[in-house]
């Protein structure tokens, strides 16, 4: 991974992680001074973070399973990403510390890719192959998950979720493509 200044040459990038591996996702912290990233840097691939201005890498999660996807939530202290520790895809949350380990997700269901909406209280995430559901969080608890739409790609800026979609999915004459929707 690499990190420049905004409108710079390609000489002003500089590496954020170093080493032979493979990282399939990265996401900044919303206070933009953190990096974290899925890595197989020590075998399978699991969730690091580094600071962006430099640091050594913090392993995240250590349960020997392929961990994906991690996402900073809004405020910064938590990060989701999805785990095939139970034999499946499944969503999981923890603090941007690595610490409280929550699962979001059960089942035998592919749930993947969990972004975060409603300023940090409920998740967006995949059911494999084709379809977006959303789980919120009421009094420290995640509820029952909810079908929002058959999608392919389900995507969050923290007020809205963008799903990506077949012809006639929203509506019966609506076109294919990428579709915004608020939050709640």
């Amino acid at each position: 991974v690499w990190t420049a200044p905004i409108a710079q040459h390609a000489s002003a990038m500089r590496p954020v992680t170093s080493g032979t591996q493979t990282i399939e996702s990265v996401d900044v912290s919303p206070d933009g001074k953190w990096l974290v990233y899925d890595s197989n840097i020590n075998g399978n691939q699991d969730i690091y973070k580094v600071q962006l201005g430099g640091g050594e890498p913090v392993q995240l999660t250590h349960n020997g399973a392929d961990n994906f996807y991690a996402r900073w939530s809004p405020d910064g202290k938590e990060i989701s990403f999805h785990s095939l520790v139970n034999g499946n895809r499944d969503v999981f949350v923890m603090n941007a510390s690595g610490g409280n380990l929550t699962q979001v997700t059960t089942g035998k269901r592919e749930e993947l890719a969990p972004v975060w909406i409603a300023k940090g209280q409920g998740l967006v995430f995949q059911v494999y192959p084709d379809s977006a559901y959303t789980i919120v969080r009421s009094g420290g608890h995640w509820g029952v998950p909810h079908f929002l739409n058959r999608a392919h790609l389900a995507v969050s800026d923290g007020n809205r979720v963008y799903l990506g979609v077949d012809s006639s999915v929203i509506c019966p004459e609506c076109k294919a493509g990428l579709y915004a929707f608020e939050s709640d």
